[in-house]
């Protein structure tokens, strides 16, 4: 079940999220590697060139700890392509952890570090592009860990940004990196490519750390935060009329 919200690359992190969990299950039944399956269906260079470059820069396969993971993610779209890598702390030691100085603070699962490849063509502006990559990862793993709206007696109980549970800096993985490859003279669109992919990445990691595949999002929407974080919505009357008159 996926609850939609006013987030960027609308329909995207949730049709690219389900196909990614899904080829990670087949890879999974039939006893193949998640990303030799997923190379081994890519049809261009482009494709196999983002998702080869997350795996090299992120040690794909590497030992981990129990309760930590990686997941792949891949979208196309825009005229681009895309990958993320995400790597997982799900130990209770991580999800139980506390903030105490920060107001509305959730902790839960905490991505540790994300890895993402763009290609959109030729890049205009490469550092504007590394940061819409950058805030489009926050938004996947917001999406898929945290943001979400509660209905608290008939009405939503967040009344703001301070109070949705967007991706915080005490969530931010500690170590980003984006890889932005060239590949043609016909540049692409790169507003919201940042989403879908590492909402993706994120919740394959997040199934190969518990060993339970999420099939609801966002991960935590009733964990505390639907009982004990969310204010009563609180939203005052505008002061104006929206003619200018007070």
């Amino acid at each position: 079940m996926f609850r939609t919200g006013s987030m960027r690359n609308i329909y995207s992190p949730n049709v690219v999220t389900a196909r990614e969990l899904a080829i990670d299950q087949v890879a999974a039944e039939v006893g193949r590697d998640p990303l030799e399956l997923r190379l081994s269906t890519l049809r261009d260079a482009r494709s196999v060139a983002v998702l080869e470059k997350v795996a090299e820069a992120g040690s794909w396969g590497r030992e981990m700890p129990a309760g930590t993971a990686q997941g792949l993610g891949f979208h196309s779209e825009y005229k681009g392509r895309a990958a993320c890598l995400i790597e997982i702390d799900c130990r209770p030691e991580t999800v139980s952890r506390t903030v105490p100085t920060a107001a509305y603070a959730y902790t839960g699962p905490r991505v540790t570090r994300a890895i993402y490849a763009v290609d959109v063509g030729l890049t205009i502006n490469p550092r504007g592009l590394e940061a819409q990559m950058l805030g489009g990862m926050m938004d996947g793993i917001a999406n898929c860990l945290s943001f979400s709206l509660h209905l608290v007696d008939g009405a939503f109980a967040e009344d703001s940004w301070e109070h949705a549970y967007y991706t915080r800096q005490w969530n931010v993985p500690f170590e980003t990196q984006v890889f932005i490859l060239d590949s043609s003279s016909q540049p692409g669109g790169a507003g919201e490519f940042g989403v879908a992919a590492s909402m993706a990445a994120t919740a394959n990691a997040y199934a190969r750390a518990t060993g339970s595949m999420p099939t609801s999002f966002p991960i935590n929407h009733g964990m505390p935060l639907a009982e004990s974080i969310v204010p009563p919505g609180t939203i005052p009357q505008s002061p104006t009329d929206g003619l200018g008159r007070r």
